[in-house]
């Protein structure tokens, strides 16, 4: 899959965005906000996508939408961890 993001600013200091630029869903938006907690710091996701229509729509929902991109972002947030915690 091609895939062309662009990282840009979030809205509050602690946080960024990338926005997908060229890739095969109608839109893509992925902010990425971190919130110290007592025993470190506790990574969230706020997602905003769109599907293209026809059949690349039912494609890209077949692997991003629900268990897929759930399983995606567990597998991001546990690579996340171990480069921090090296």
């Amino acid at each position: 899959i091609r895939w062309v993001a662009r990282h840009e600013p979030g809205p509050i200091p602690t946080s960024f965005g990338d926005r997908m630029m060229k890739g095969p869903l109608a839109y893509w938006y992925h902010e990425h906000i971190f919130e110290q907690a007592a025993n470190g710091v506790i990574l969230h996701d706020r997602l905003t996508i769109a599907h293209q229509p026809g059949l690349q729509g039912l494609l890209t929902r077949l692997m991003f939408d629900g268990l897929p991109l759930r399983i995606l972002f567990f597998y991001r947030h546990w690579r996340t961890k171990q480069t921090v915690e090296k």
